[in-house]
């Protein structure tokens, strides 16, 4: 097993990211995420380079983030795991940053609730 646990420091309050693309696209912590910290793990180690072979978990909210990014990029993620993570992100103080101020905050809200994410039956949406 292949350990690796990448900063989610973000542009929020005491470096809140959620774990989301900010509304305005300064800050890519999903792509980075999704895309980057895995594409440099499969090139930099010796992995089984497939979603079968990978899982995500996170503490909070990063396991708010793990059912997300399993949700969002089942391509990407095989498996999941959240320890004490919430599965609707709400707006809180100091995220306006990340989300911005227009009712657009609430779409970016909506897209990346775990709870949103699933439909009855228990498959994903896209």
């Amino acid at each position: 097993m292949i350990a690796v646990m990448p900063s989610g420091r973000g542009d929020g309050l005491l470096g809140r990211s959620l774990y989301v693309n900010s509304h305005d696209g300064r800050v890519r912590m999903e792509d980075f995420l999704a895309r980057e910290v895995v594409a440099w793990v499969d090139s930099s180690f010796r992995t089984l380079a497939d979603a079968r072979d990978r899982g995500i978990i996170g503490l909070s909210d990063g396991g708010e983030a793990a059912m997300n990014l399993a949700l969002k990029h089942p391509d990407v993620f095989g498996a999941c795991a959240s320890h004490s993570g919430g599965f609707r992100l709400r707006r809180g103080i100091g995220e306006g940053r990340i989300l911005g101020q227009d009712p657009g905050a609430e779409r970016i809200l909506e897209e990346n609730s775990p709870l949103r994410l699933r439909r009855p039956g228990g498959a994903a949406t896209r």
